[in-house]
């Protein structure tokens, strides 16, 4: 799933979610697998979805907030 990021006269021109993800960071990527149930899973992508995020930003915002404490 790709999008056009804005595109005004000196902005960055990234295509893909992975280029706007690597450009907001610029820090190198790793996956994370883990593990939960089917249904755990379908009810969270069902959730975060009907609250327009994806589960990655989710995620993430979730590790941001434990690494705070």
């Amino acid at each position: 799933m790709a999008f056009k990021a804005k595109t005004n006269s000196n902005k960055h021109k990234s295509h893909t979610v992975q280029d706007a993800i690597h450009e907001a960071t610029k820090d190198e990527m790793v996956g994370l697998n883990v593990r939960i149930s089917i249904n755990k899973r379908a009810t969270f992508k069902a959730k975060s979805a009907t609250n327009n995020e994806s589960m990655q930003d989710v995620i993430l915002r979730a590790i941001d907030k434990y690494i705070e404490k």
